[in-house]
């Protein structure tokens, strides 16, 4: 049986991405999401940022409340 998929979704790594979700990782990181999905450096690196993002976030809750 195939995938069903919507118009303008992709299968990358056994998963549907969305537009939207195409959209926010190139808006984000400057990176397709294919780039993302296929390169582990690339994945690494926005991890990372991601991680960094999060702390600093929570840091900053942290000192307001």
């Amino acid at each position: 049986m195939a995938p069903y998929f919507e118009k303008g979704e992709v299968l990358i790594l056994n998963q549907k991405v969305s537009a939207s979700i195409r959209k926010a990782m190139f808006s984000s990181h400057h990176i397709t999401y294919a780039e993302y999905a296929n390169n582990l450096e690339k994945r690494l690196e926005v991890e990372q940022k991601r991680e960094r993002e999060y702390k600093k976030a929570k840091r900053l809750v942290a000192e307001t409340a």
